[in-house]
């Protein structure tokens, strides 16, 4: 039953979507893993550098398919140790679960365990280049919703509780849903040409239209204390002691969702009723932002660039928040029923964070996912049957995490792409490797794709490292693509 539990709990976080440096956006963006985003042209070039766009071959281009592919990772255990768990007919399981789950949690940094998921479909992306310049215009509905917890709340689960050692830990729960409209611009900077000797220099600006729908935002702290001894039995009595504020604020299509959400009987005798929190959050909400990017073209076969993405604010003039200070008392003996006291302590803890909420006048600023890039692209061959194309990439995202007691992802990839050509028919086979510090651990991607003519199909796929024995891997990506470029 511990076992069962155990792994019921670690599941639960894998359903949490995230949004962050995935490169989820396009089927090319995840085979790249992250590379040669800095100097991109095409599609790409909208979503991380607009200075790419006029560099891109073709007149016209729209991504009508939509982009779809979804991603999940967490930054504890591999999917060697879920199957290693899983397929094993080891009676022993549960002891094994314990060593590598309580060996883990001390690696990890001060920030504790960051789990996720992530759904992107139906992006639209279009570019047209005319004489002077090359207009884009995308459409990008993004969620994310980010969970971090103190490594000290899962010890007494996986490691035991120590009563010298008392729980204090912090607890984050960040959710913002968007639809991101953007409009870029790109040209070529002849007249600092004048003054650079360089093959090219070619600059491009972004303007970001967030339209907001849904904003969470939980920051608390949870402790433990001994509380009494019970004689005769001498039954220990422990105290969780959940402090935090919450955030939310919704508009008023969302808010309606108050009216179907059903309350849930609590242990207590109370209900659990999350509807009139929703029904209290509705509002208006607004946002700009703004890209901004270069690429330098050194030589025909070297390509430098540099872009700042996502800078700017989302504003949310009304919702509902509250603090609360919820205490939850147990024994040693009420984690024997892991299960059961899991879930009423849940249940605790949702009651004090959502239960009268009260509706304030207060805005509430909100900073997207600000990405700083930089990253190198090489094209060592180019000829008319083929091309090869190297490229490194290196950059800091979330910066905004840090307003929100988080901290920033560093991303670092390298990949190639080989591009056979018979006539108007082309393929791409491409693969990379890719380090990401939100999930502490390396990643491999391969992608694939047929142009055929102005028709343009790639399928991608990250997370090979699942392949590797004793290995195993942190996330997963896929993303299809179907795109006309003329």
């Amino acid at each position: 039953m511990r076992l069962f539990c155990k792994i019921l709990f670690l599941s639960l976080f894998f359903q949490f979507p995230l949004w962050s440096i995935n490169y989820i956006t396009t089927a090319e963006s995840i085979s790249w893993n992250g590379a040669y985003t800095s100097v991109a042209d095409g599609f790409e070039a909208l979503l991380y550098n607009p200075a790419g766009l006029e560099m891109t071959h073709g007149k016209f281009g729209v991504n009508f398919f939509g982009s779809s592919g979804f991603r999940f990772y967490n930054n504890l255990i591999t999917s060697s140790d879920i199957s290693s768990l899983i397929f094993t007919n080891n009676k022993s399981d549960d002891a094994d679960l314990t060593t590598i789950i309580a060996n883990k949690l001390d690696t990890l940094s001060e920030v504790g365990i960051n789990l996720g998921m992530d759904l992107s479909i139906a992006n639209l992306l279009i570019y047209s280049k005319f004489k002077k310049f090359t207009f884009g215009f995308s459409m990008i509905p993004k969620t994310t919703f980010s969970f971090s917890v103190g490594t000290d709340i899962l010890s007494p689960i996986f490691k035991g509780l120590d009563i010298s050692n008392p729980i204090d830990s912090s607890l984050n729960v960040y959710f913002l849903q968007y639809l991101d409209f953007c409009f870029s611009l790109s040209n070529r900077a002849r007249f600092l040409e004048k003054f650079i000797p360089v093959e090219a220099i070619y600059v491009g600006m972004t303007q970001h239209i967030y339209i907001p729908t849904a904003y969470f935002n939980l920051s608390g702290e949870v402790t433990s204390t001994q509380v009494v001894t019970i004689p005769p039995t001498s039954t220990d009595l422990f105290n969780f002691n959940i402090k935090g504020d919450a955030i939310l604020s919704t508009t008023y299509v969302v808010s309606q969702l108050g009216n179907y959400i059903p309350s849930i009987p609590l242990p207590s005798g109370t209900n659990y009723d999350l509807g009139p929190a929703f029904l209290s959050s509705k509002t208006a909400a607004f946002g700009l932002g703004w890209d901004f990017g270069f690429i330098i073209l050194i030589k025909k076969f070297l390509r430098y660039g540099f872009a700042i993405n996502d800078l700017g604010f989302m504003v949310f003039p009304r919702g509902a928040q509250k603090k609360t200070d919820t205490n939850i008392t147990f024994s040693l003996e009420d984690l024997e029923d892991m299960g059961g006291w899991a879930m009423n302590s849940l249940y605790e803890v949702m009651e004090g964070f959502f239960s009268d909420m009260e509706r304030t006048t207060t805005s509430t600023y909100i900073l997207p996912s600000t990405t700083v890039r930089t990253g190198l692209g090489i094209l060592p061959l180019d000829k008319k049957n083929i091309t090869i194309i190297i490229a490194a990439d290196v950059a800091l995202s979330d910066l905004n995490q840090l307003i929100y007691n988080g901290y920033p992802t560093f991303n670092f990839s390298t990949g190639f792409e080989i591009n056979p050509k018979i006539n108007w028919v082309e393929f791409i086979f491409r693969g990379s490797f890719n380090y990401n510090s939100q999930v502490n651990y390396p990643s491999l991607a391969v992608g694939l794709g047929l142009y055929i003519g102005p028709v343009q199909m790639e399928f991608a796929v990250k997370g090979l490292e699942i392949l590797i024995k004793s290995w195993g891997a942190k996330e997963f990506n896929c993303g299809l693509d179907l795109k006309l470029a003329f």
